[in-house]
């Protein structure tokens, strides 16, 4: 016993998330596409099999293409926007300025709120706080919430979602951007290249880990 222990300690620990991963993923996954094909409402034991006839609904359905429309738009505005605006900021962060620790704890910190606490705040502020201001200031763009109108709303949902989600991609482009080593920076210094050429040819090869792991992230995230 001692020996097979010995041997598959490792297994033991492997055993325990894979059991876990299995009774609260997959097996509600198997389960939803089984009921799928049903006409179960969730609120009773009895169904009968309806085959594909939910899936002829829903692709007969405007809102569900309005909603795949809405999904396409929000994950392509998380995706280019969390890799664009992070390496922006993690540029930024990664000069000699003063207050440096405090910026790039400043911009960490809405990756600590709760996604409760930043719909709470920013219900506030498109209900109430911009057209306040468009009130006062006579702009008329602001004295409709966002979230009133369509466009608005979409609009909202990506700033909201970029604001929280543009954290970690920050963090995670600037600890790539402090991998690369100085004597390369300084020889293409050296050699006369601007900021542009540092970027492209010697910054950006360095960060392509760090842009396909913000990718899955933010396609996970959308």
């Amino acid at each position: 016993m001692r020996k097979f222990l010995n041997k598959y300690w490792g297994w033991v620990f492997l055993i325990v998330p894979l059991i876990l991963q299995a009774i609260f993923f997959y097996f509600p996954m198997i389960q939803g596409a089984f009921y799928s094909f049903t006409n179960w409402t969730g609120l009773t034991y009895n169904f009968d099999f309806v085959g594909v006839n939910n899936y002829k609904i829903l692709l007969t359905d405007t809102k569900f293409f309005k909603a795949l429309g809405f999904t396409l738009i929000l994950t392509i505005a998380l995706i280019v926007g969390e890799i664009v605006i992070g390496i922006w900021v993690a540029r930024a962060l990664n000069t000699k300025i003063k207050g440096q620790t405090f910026f790039r704890a400043w911009f960490f910190f809405p990756a600590v709120l709760s996604g409760l606490t930043v719909s709470l705040i920013f219900k506030q502020v498109f209900n109430y706080g911009l057209p306040a201001i468009g009130e006062a200031l006579n702009i008329e763009c602001l004295k409709t919430s966002l979230l009133g109108t369509t466009g608005g709303a979409v609009f909202a949902a990506i700033f909201v979602m970029l604001w929280q989600g543009v954290a970690m991609p920050i963090i995670l482009f600037l600890s790539g951007l402090q991998t690369i080593p100085s004597e390369i920076t300084e020889a293409a210094a050296i050699d006369g290249a601007n900021s542009k050429q540092t970027f492209w040819n010697i910054e950006l090869p360095y960060l392509l880990p760090s842009i396909s792991m913000v990718f899955i992230m933010a396609l996970k995230g959308a």
